[in-house]
């Protein structure tokens, strides 16, 4: 028998039932920190898990965790609310054809940092240390947007030559990558809105 084995402190009942109450309530305080205490995800069980079979509940907690953590988000929207936007744009927005023709097949996380809009932009406060806001755009005028355009949508091209197309309403601007993600929105200022029968 090995001797070194032999030796090897016993892990037992009470250490692994201290180190776990430990975790818990780390993975509870993270979830309040955040304002996600609404997540199905409240124990570390139900995390790991989640995060094993990488879940539409674990990919929705983790964007919105990241653009919480970047400041694209604040807590102060909370997860459920997060989660409710997304199950909407899910509902009435996927699989819809919008009127260039182009099928909605999803949306990007930044997307729906765009939507909820931040008080500092945190790109700019770190580059330039200046303070701007970003106001969100409301869903029924991002989904007016795209089904009713008050002019023909327009295709621009990123810097890394990606194309998307850019729908312009009378409250808001929408863009669509060439996937059919929905990746970019703004409501549009008040000195810039177009009347629908202008």
């Amino acid at each position: 028998m090995d001797s070194a084995r032999v030796s090897v402190p016993k892990f037992g009942r009470s250490e692994t039932s201290r180190a776990s109450a430990k975790s818990q309530a780390h993975h509870t305080e993270w979830l309040k920190t955040i304002n996600a205490q609404s997540t199905s995800l409240n124990t570390v069980a139900k995390y790991y898990d989640a995060k094993y079979n990488n879940t539409e509940e674990y990919q929705l907690l983790m964007h919105y965790n990241h653009s919480v953590e970047t400041g694209w988000l604040s807590p102060l929207a909370g997860f459920d609310l997060y989660k409710s936007t997304h199950e909407r744009i899910q509902t009435e927005l996927v699989g819809k054809t919008v009127a260039d023709g182009t099928v909605i097949t999803g949306h990007t996380a930044h997307f729906m940092e765009r939507m909820f809009g931040t008080l500092v932009d945190p790109k700019k406060l770190k580059k330039d240390l200046k303070i701007v806001r970003r106001s969100g755009a409301d869903f029924d005028d991002i989904k007016d947007t795209l089904m009713y355009p008050v002019m023909p949508p327009r295709t621009k091209k990123d810097i890394l030559g990606r194309n998307s197309t850019v729908f312009f309403g009378i409250n808001a601007q929408v863009s669509v990558n060439e996937k059919g993600e929905l990746i970019q929105c703004e409501p549009k200022k008040r000195g810039d809105r177009i009347g629908k029968n202008e």
